[in-house]
């Protein structure tokens, strides 16, 4: 599954992202967390209790991503993807080689949470693979904000709105020591030619199989 969480500047993308992907975690049993972002340990004590083998990663470099799939996949959140799949760039190699390797995750049991701040910013093959579209928005003077989630079945053919919530700033207010709202957040350097790519998405496919094998072994 590929959600992606849009908005303004300030609209509770990360927010969201970041409380969806504690949620994610849980309902799998403590399914594990890679994220480009730094996210707090404290909120994934649960996670742990329920699964000693827990791993909150960090997805720095391309390798990270090889060792999500040896571990078996989990939860991956990704902030600002629009920086890996620019729209005005649509025809470039790398995107296409992107747009690739964001359906691929879907193969090695990785719930992918994207964020960005419009679908025309992204590549279209990317907006074409999400399953649900998650429109943030903030309300109100800052301390006595309101933050709002729509919630689209972007699959349906017009999208279909799925679910409204609607959170008070204090209700969520815990959440924002969960992740890093200043962090500046870096590329990932994806391989930029076929050879490359093919070599990366092998690498992919062999740790995810092994996984495959240790598990039914």
């Amino acid at each position: 599954m590929i959600v992606a969480f849009l908005g303004a500047l300030g609209a509770g993308k990360t927010l969201h992202a970041t409380r969806w992907a504690i949620r994610y975690s849980l309902a799998a049993r403590g399914a594990n967390v890679y994220s480009n972002i730094w996210l707090n340990e404290s909120f994934f004590r649960e996670h742990k209790r329920i699964n000693p083998a827990f791993q909150l990663g960090r997805i720095a470099t391309v390798d990270d991503i090889v060792e999500m799939a040896a571990a078996g996949g989990g939860v991956l959140l990704l902030d600002e993807v629009h920086r890996l799949l620019d729209a005005r760039l649509s025809m470039q190699a790398q995107n296409i080689f992107l747009s690739e390797f964001f359906m691929f995750l879907r193969k090695i049991r990785a719930t992918t949470l994207v964020t960005f701040q419009s679908l025309r910013m992204v590549d279209v093959r990317l907006r074409n693979a999400l399953d649900l579209v998650v429109m943030c928005r903030a309300r109100g003077p800052r301390g006595r904000r309101t933050f709002e989630q729509f919630v689209y079945d972007y699959q349906a053919t017009p999208p279909v709105l799925r679910k409204h919530e609607r959170q008070t700033e204090e209700e969520v207010l815990p959440y924002f020591s969960a992740y890093d709202t200043y962090q500046f957040v870096r590329s990932l350097k994806f391989p930029a030619t076929n050879k490359e790519f093919d070599k990366f998405m092998s690498r992919i496919e062999e740790a995810a199989a092994a996984r495959r094998e240790k598990r039914v072994g």
